[in-house]
């Protein structure tokens, strides 16, 4: 049993575990590690409030990954808030910050909600994570109305 167990794409053969595995991996081994929980919790938030735009734009996974021509194992990485800088070219970022942004007026806070996701604005982690969990506040109060 412990010979089956000994690669990651043997029990789970998904592309999105082997990234997620690779991406932990680097995580724990490379200067990431030095990353404080706070900024990977920051990055989760931003993770997940990109999830629920692209829901609330009606998108899935898939789709969003077509129209930013990302993988979507990429796209999973992101929402989980795991997917480095090295895995999104600067079209892809736009593109995606297009995708997610309803209305003109909100395009600064989607960008800067992606780049922190992105580990792109590390240093103002903090204040991002809190308009993306204000965000992600807003969202449930919309729906309990509902």
């Amino acid at each position: 049993m412990a010979s089956e167990r000994s690669g990651a794409g043997q029990l789970f053969p998904s592309t999105a575990f082997s990234l997620l595995t690779e991406r932990w991996r680097d995580l724990a081994t490379h200067g990431q590690a030095e990353v404080s929980p706070a900024t990977r919790q920051a990055r989760r938030i931003c993770g997940r409030w990109i999830r629920q735009r692209r829901c609330e734009r009606g998108l899935d996974a898939q789709r969003l990954a077509a129209v930013t021509e990302l993988d979507a194992d990429v796209v999973a990485l992101l929402e989980l808030g795991l997917a480095g800088d090295d895995l999104v070219c600067d079209a892809s970022r736009m593109s995606l910050c297009e995708a997610l942004t309803a209305a003109a007026e909100e395009a600064d806070h989607v960008a800067a909600i992606v780049e922190g996701a992105l580990g792109r604005r590390d240093g103002q982690l903090g204040p991002i994570a809190e308009l993306a969990a204000a965000g992600l506040r807003a969202s449930r109060t919309r729906a309990n109305r509902v």
